[in-house]
C-alpha cells in the first residue's frame, strides 16, 4: 500500500512538471493578476485592442515620454507616491485592456498592482523602451476628453484629418478641416508656433498627421489616440 501510494504521488508530481513546462508564456502567462508580454506580444495587442477597446500607458515621467515614447500611448507618471490622481484619466477604462510600459519593468509593474488593486480587471505589462526596440515618437498622444478640454485655449488650432465628406456630416465644434493628403500637399498651412490638436475617426489617419508634421518641425502637436468613432463627443454640422 505504501509503495503504491509513493508511486501515485510521483506520477502526480511527473504530470505537474510537465504542465508546467508547457503552459503558454507571455500574453496569457499571469502572475499576480498581472499578464506579462513580450515585446512582438505587446505590439500585436495593440494593435488587436486599438484605442477604441483599450489603451496602451507610459508611466516614465513626462521628460522621458517627450523624449520618445511608444506610438499610440498616453503618459501616466508614476512617482514615489503612485500614479495618484493622474488615474483619473483612465477610470472609465476599469473593465478595458490597459497595456504598461515603462523602461525597465519595474515602475509599469508597480503601476500594474496599483491599478489591479483599484479595480481595473485587465492590466498587462509590457517589456520596457529599454528592453525592446519599439518605434518611438515624441509628439504628444491624449485621450479624447482631454483634446476637447484644449481646444478652446488660445494658441491652440483643432484640426479634423478625416475627409470632407466625414466632416461635413458631423465634427467638433471649433475643428478645422485638413484631410491628411492635403495636409502633404501644404503643411504650412498650420503656424508652427502653434498647438496642434489632431483628431479623426478612429485615431489612425490623426497619427500619421502628427508624425508627418513633426517630421516637417512642428513641435506643439498633441493627437488624440480616440477618434470620435469610439469617443461620446458631442458633433455639429
Amino acid at each position: 500500500m505504501e509503495k503504491a501510494l509513493i508511486a501515485i504521488l510521483l506520477i502526480g508530481l511527473i504530470i505537474v512538471v510537465f504542465q508546467s513546462r508547457r503552459a503558454p508564456k507571455g500574453d496569457l502567462g499571469k502572475r499576480g493578476g498581472i499578464r506579462r508580454l513580450k515585446g512582438e506580444e505587446m505590439k500585436r495587442l495593440k494593435e488587436k485592442i486599438g484605442a477604441e477597446d483599450g489603451l496602451v500607458v507610459d508611466v516614465r515621467s513626462e521628460e522621458e515620454y517627450r523624449a520618445g515614447h511608444v506610438a499610440g500611448s498616453i503618459n501616466l507618471p508614476l512617482t514615489n507616491q503612485g500614479l495618484g490622481a493622474a488615474v483619473e484619466k483612465v477610470d472609465d477604462c476599469k473593465e478595458r485592456p490597459l497595456i504598461l510600459y515603462c523602461r525597465s519593468g519595474s515602475r509599469s509593474n508597480r503601476a500594474a498592482q496599483e491599478l489591479l488593486e483599484q479595480g481595473f480587471q485587465e492590466i498587462y505589462s509590457a517589456p520596457g523602451v529599454g528592453q525592446y526596440k519599439y518605434d518611438l515618437v515624441t509628439y504628444t498622444e491624449v485621450r479624447g476628453k482631454e483634446l476637447l478640454t484644449m481646444k478652446d485655449e488660445e494658441d491652440a488650432i483643432l484640426v479634423d484629418a478625416r475627409s470632407e465628406e466625414a466632416y461635413a456630416e458631423g465634427h467638433i465644434e471649433g475643428a478645422i478641416n485638413i484631410p491628411f493628403a492635403k495636409l502633404q500637399e501644404n503643411p504650412e498651412q498650420l503656424p508652427k508656433e502653434k498647438k496642434i490638436l489632431l483628431y479623426c475617426a478612429t485615431g489612425k489617419t490623426s497619427t500619421k498627421c502628427a508624425q508627418f508634421l513633426t517630421e516637417k518641425g512642428f513641435q506643439r502637436i498633441y493627437n488624440s489616440v480616440e477618434g470620435v468613432n469610439s469617443c461620446d463627443i458631442k458633433l455639429v454640422k
